[in-house]
């Protein structure tokens, strides 16, 4: 039997972030200029995944202990909401049925987070054993970005665009809807926390369901600290 696999574009925004750069007057701004930039961003991939290969990942590598997002793939990318039994009597005056189940948050940023791993070991070769997630350091309180990448054989070198020491850290943010300006915000916010003034690159991927509804597009934003 024949695994399924979809599709998954993979863009890259032109600019390298500078995290020194970012403050309190411009933080808005910038983030404004990546929202609006995405959908003008050149495509810099396009890989297929497969939902065996990418449950595996989900399993080894994001944080929150939720199975078989493979099977729950297609209905998020898609936008398949599983509908409720309603009955036939009307709810009391001013409430409401709810018709059809809500994506769940923790879902889609499993997905995510297993597409950000698979893309950088399967496509562009880093190894798996050099990726780590640091959740622990968020559980405890400390504003942090999601991954730790050691990445010696510098198999990012074509996403981040310029030399680069390590580690390189890497946030993820997720949507089954349109990638929000506050989603972008808190990754920048997170990924500035954890690299503070130290002089490392790090990549947030936004990651989010296509136009055409059918599977999800991965946008990178490089920056540096």
């Amino acid at each position: 039997m024949t695994t399924p696999s979809f599709s998954i574009n993979v863009f890259r925004l032109q600019r390298i972030l500078d995290l020194r750069s970012l403050n309190i007057q411009n933080f808005h701004n910038e983030t404004t200029i990546i929202a609006n930039s995405l959908s003008a961003s050149p495509q810099f991939t396009t890989f297929q995944v497969s939902l065996n290969a990418i449950e595996l990942y989900n399993v080894r590598y994001t944080e929150k202990q939720v199975r078989r997002i493979d099977e729950n793939f297609s209905e998020y990318s898609q936008g398949i909401r599983l509908t409720h039994s309603i009955p036939m009597l009307r709810p009391p005056r001013g409430l409401r049925y709810l018709s059809s189940k809500f994506f769940s948050g923790d879902v889609s940023g499993q997905i995510g987070e297993a597409l950000f791993v698979y893309f950088l070991v399967e496509e562009l070769g880093v190894n798996s054993d050099s990726i780590a997630h640091m959740r622990p350091e968020k559980r405890r309180g400390y504003l942090t970005s999601d991954f730790l990448i050691w990445d010696a054989n510098k198999r990012l070198q074509n996403v981040i665009g310029e030399p680069y020491g390590l580690p390189v850290y890497g946030e993820v943010k997720s949507s089954t809807g349109i990638m929000t300006r506050d989603k972008i915000g808190d990754g920048l916010s997170q990924l500035k926390a954890t690299i503070g003034n130290a002089y490392n690159h790090g990549l947030l991927a936004l990651v989010s369901r296509n136009q055409q509804r059918s599977s999800y597009d991965i946008h990178f934003v490089v920056v540096r600290g």
